[in-house]
This record gives C-alpha cells, structure tokens and sequence, in this order.
C-alpha cells in the first residue's frame, strides 16, 4: 500500500526511520522503507547498519552522487507501492499520529503536503538562527493559509502522492543544486489538474545549517530560478514576481545602481548574525538582480 521514501546525505536518519517503522506497523498496512544515501560514504552504512536490518526496510548506498531531484525519481522507480511518502532526512517525527494523518487526507488521486516545523525555541548555536528564524516565519505555515495557494505552496520537505503521478510529472533532474525543484514540481501538478490538499500533520525540520552554508544555498536557490526562467516563466515565486516588476524601465536603472552594494551590504550584515529575514529578502532582490545583469553581460 505505502512506500516511504527517504533520500538521505551525510546525514543519521536512523530515528526516523525506527518511528515511521513504529507508526507504519501500528496501522497494520502493507509498506515499505527505502532509505537511499546519494554517496555519503563508508562510515554512513555502518551508521544506518541497525536500522538496515528492520523488517520492511531497504537500505541502499549509491555509488554515485545523483542530486537531489534524480535520488527521487530512483526512490519512485523503486517503490513497490501505489502510494509514495516522501521526506527529507534532515527530519523527526513531531506526532505519534503522523503517518494516520497523512493517510487520512489521501483520496489515492491527491498529493498530500504536510506542515513543516521548527522547535519554538531558538537554536543556541547563533550561526543557525537565521535558517531557524527563515524556517519558522516562512515554512512553518498552517494548512488553512496554503490551502488558498495550494500549488504554489507546495513543499517537497514531506508529502504524499500517487506512484503514477509521481513518474508522469518527475523531478527535473536537470537541477543538481538545492533550489525550486518543489515550486516547479508544485507548478506542473497545476498543468495536470492534480488536486494538492494541504494538512497540519508536522514533522520537523532538523537540518538547520549555518549563516554561510544557508546563503550558499540561497545563491545556489536564485541562479535556479533564472536559470529555470531563461526562456518562460516556469517557476513564477514571489522573488520572480518583484524581480520583473523592477525590470520597468523606469525602476531598472536605479537597480542597476544600487543593487551590487546593497547586496555586499546586506549579505556583510547576515553574515553578522543578523536574523531579520526582511534583511534576506532584500538580499535575494539585489542577488537575482545583480546575477540576471552578469548573465546579460556575458551574452
């Protein structure tokens, strides 16, 4: 009935995977557990060695890094089941209902998109407080809030989807970086008329990386986006929207000399510890900006 699929990378999954063992068992239902490590190395299969051993679960090391997108497709290949269950690594179970939750809201044709949470209090480490300060005002929203935009706030961080589904649409597996794969995935169950339900079943983000880790990724998630863009709009984000609007030509001049020094501004100041996400906004504004001009400068 319900294949989970976990891609993982450097990263110890084990007690996730022994309570989503635990929860799946309970419901007495036939599932699996695929637990793809995209080349971690060696000492990652002695780590996850215990939990390799559980009844039901499939434990396997590439050889080769894939990226995050191809690891995916892999997982949904692989699957025995009809329905897939996907979630990030970097996660812990935050209800003793979780999986119930989520089967509860399937109709077997809808993708499912459950609540993604942070711990209310935040990280003592503060070279992580602003990716906890970004998860917990930007991700950690209530279903009834995305219900209204139901595709655009589509996350892959966990959700549930019809196998046949999954491998008509796919995961681009040209992106290789971190950035957008879900906001065009959320884009193209919109083409097929898939029906996205949003529920509050959580499960919490762990994986909280460092102010200079989190801005690489964030640089890595904007030149995603104009690349993905280059010919149409694929991925139309709140980013890409303002983007264009300050393409006016009366807007863009003042762009062009403002927005490389206040982009060194504003990246000098988050990586100072400060964690106002305003701050990180206009930061991706001067980014995508300052990028989409290099880009033209070359051509």
């Amino acid at each position: 009935m319900l294949s989970i699929l976990i891609p993982t990378y450097q990263y110890n999954v084990s007690q996730l995977v022994e309570n989503l063992h635990a929860q799946a068992l309970q419901l007495t239902i036939e599932f699996e557990i695929l637990l793809y490590d995209d080349a971690s190395g060696e000492e990652w299969e002695e780590i996850h060695s215990e939990v390799a051993q559980l009844p039901f679960v499939h434990y396997k090391m590439l050889a080769l890094n894939k990226g995050r997108s191809a690891i995916r497709n892999l997982l949904a290949e692989d699957a025995n089941y009809s329905l897939l269950l996907y979630l990030d690594g970097d996660s812990s179970i935050a209800s003793d209902s979780y999986l119930e939750d989520m089967l509860r809201k399937s109709t077997g044709r809808n993708a499912v998109v459950g609540r993604t949470v942070y711990t209310q209090a935040p990280p003592k480490d503060r070279q992580k407080r602003l990716r906890w300060n970004y998860g917990s005002k930007r991700e950690d929203i209530l279903a009834v809030i995305r219900q209204k935009n139901p595709y655009h706030s589509f996350k892959t961080h966990h959700f549930l989807i019809p196998k046949s589904i999954l491998l008509m649409i796919r995961f681009d597996e040209s992106i290789k970086d971190y950035g957008h794969e879900d906001t065009l995935f959320g884009a193209e169950l919109q083409k097929l008329g898939v029906q996205i339900t949003h529920t509050d079943a959580p499960l919490f983000h762990d994986g909280l990386e460092d102010i200079d880790i989190f801005l690489n990724k964030t640089k890595m998630g904007v030149k995603n986006l104009l690349k993905l863009n280059k010919t149409e709009p694929r991925v139309n984000s709140k980013l890409w929207k303002t983007f264009t609007i300050l393409q006016n030509p009366l807007l863009r001049p003042l762009m062009n000399l403002f927005s490389l020094p206040l982009m060194k501004f504003t990246e000098s100041l988050l990586r100072n510890k400060h964690t106002n996400i305003r701050l990180l906004d206009l930061y991706k504004l001067c980014l995508i900006h300052s990028l989409s001009k290099q880009n033209q400068t070359k051509h």
